[in-house]
């Protein structure tokens, strides 16, 4: 993902070459990007609204498949109340 690698391997490869990435560094981008987001409408919001979202960084990042029934309803909750951040992990 990174473009020097990018660039790098087409140069030793050439451009013909297939690039691939992995899904842990998919993955490991996707949560940083998420919980940026979240810090960030975190700061913006009023301080009650904060309270909210404070200590659910580790709902936003796990996979729901992993979650027991009383965390899903805790985060379809969260989803109704911050709509721009459950739009980011659709």
């Amino acid at each position: 993902m990174w473009d020097g690698y990018v660039e790098a391997v087409q140069e030793v490869f050439g451009p013909p070459v297939r690039i691939t990435i992995d899904r842990f560094h998919v993955m490991k981008n996707f949560q940083e990007c998420l919980n940026q987001a979240r810090r960030q409408i975190q700061r913006e919001l009023p301080q009650e609204a904060a309270k909210a979202l404070k200590g659910t960084r580790w709902l936003w990042l796990t996979n729901p498949e992993n979650l027991e029934e009383e965390k899903l309803q805790e985060m379809e909750r969260l989803k109704v109340q911050f709509p721009c951040l459950a739009a980011l992990r659709r």
